[in-house]
């Protein structure tokens, strides 16, 4: 099946769950039980703060130091510094 197929059948069968799926008791990758709806959110999230940091990094080693950790973290260049 075609990845736009499953799109046009509910984002992988995420439309079709409801909110009680989401709150099935699972087993993470840990070991440790969790939901299936936070195990989701903390997998997605997770993934993105790992991307970032490492595009953050990359920057970092080309030379581009106005970057600093507000940039990564807040998305924000940080304020100036008033005299």
């Amino acid at each position: 099946m075609l990845y736009a197929e499953r799109l046009e059948q509910g984002a992988f069968g995420c439309a079709a769950r409801r909110g009680n799926d989401f709150r099935a008791e699972m087993t993470g990758f840990d070991g440790k039980p969790t939901s299936r709806g936070a195990f989701i959110v903390s997998l997605v999230l997770g993934g993105s703060a790992a991307y970032r940091t490492q595009l953050f990094l990359y920057l970092k080693a080309c030379g581009r130091t106005e970057l600093g950790t507000m940039n990564l973290w807040q998305g924000v260049d940080p304020p100036s510094a008033s005299a």
